[in-house]
């Protein structure tokens, strides 16, 4: 899963893996509303199998997204729109934490 359409499915919630279901599900919950009633969704990502790390990590990856997107919208930067080389680094690093968890990232491309 490398591509900007991998990426796509993912946002539409297009998804076959039950792991992956989860990890979107839980991050849709937390940029939704903050993870209010969260629940549900934590529950399905432990039966997916992730560790309560990989929640943590899962919830932090997508409450900073949510916050650097706000505060580019704020800003007025423009990057929170999802145009430029910046969504491209964004959604290949989205995509590796999602595989790997955030030491995936640490290792680059």
């Amino acid at each position: 899963m490398d591509s900007v359409e991998d990426v796509e499915a993912l946002r539409a919630g297009e998804v076959i893996l039950p792991r992956e279901r989860a990890l979107v599900g839980l991050a849709r919950r937390v940029v939704l509303n903050g993870g209010v009633l969260a629940g549900a969704e934590i529950a399905a990502a432990r039966d997916a199998g992730l560790t309560d790390q990989e929640i943590v990590e899962a919830v932090t990856a997508a409450g900073l997204g949510s916050l650097f997107n706000a505060m580019a919208i704020a800003a007025g930067t423009g990057a929170g729109t999802g145009a430029g080389s910046g969504a491209r680094l964004r959604q290949s690093s989205g995509t590796r934490a999602a595989r790997g968890g955030h030491a995936a990232n640490a290792r680059g491309p």
